[in-house]
């Protein structure tokens, strides 16, 4: 989500936990750009599961990976549910909000064409010295250069086909 705070500076929620409460957040900032960026929920689940996992590994020496599998399978459910339940709402289509639905692989293909997406959805100037501090940026951080993180959603006791049965509704 994208806003402007009232002394200008701009609020970014990136978080998926943030999807569950966009009611709240749009009766709050009822002009926000909301971009809803669609990635294949297998990969999300498994990603969002080796994240939980490391975090749970900074309190504890045993991790059951199975937990934080069904951990993270029933929260992505849940953001899901209530994305979809308030993208849905009479609220939202009678709002003000503006959502950019973005598919990952196109973000992945051509980040600038989708930022300039997301920058004429929210009513933003992109100007030529955003572009190419974008570009520096990417230049100097192509993606896995710090390495690739790996994960499998059969680490964490998933199956890619219950989930991608469990949440078709959402592809």
């Amino acid at each position: 989500m994208l806003q402007t705070l009232d002394d200008g500076r701009r609020l970014v929620l990136k978080a998926p936990a943030h999807c569950a409460e966009l009611a709240s957040l749009i009766e709050r900032f009822p002009d926000a750009c909301v971009v809803h960026l669609h990635r294949d929920v297998v990969e999300t689940i498994a990603s969002g599961a080796s994240l939980f996992a490391v975090f749970r590994s900074t309190y504890s020496d045993a991790v059951d990976s199975r937990d934080v599998g069904r951990y993270q399978t029933e929260q992505t459910a849940l953001w899901l549910d209530r994305t979809l339940a308030f993208r849905e709402s009479a609220a939202a289509r009678s709002g003000t909000a503006r959502f950019v639905d973005l598919d990952y692989r196109s973000l992945v293909a051509d980040p600038l064409a989708a930022v300039c997406g997301i920058y004429q959805a929210a009513e933003l100037e992109l100007t030529p010295s955003v572009v190419e501090s974008f570009t520096r940026h990417r230049a100097a951080n192509p993606q896995h250069v710090r390495g690739a993180h790996r994960y499998t959603p059969e680490q964490f006791g998933l199956s890619r086909g219950a989930l991608r049965e469990r949440f078709s509704r959402y592809e």
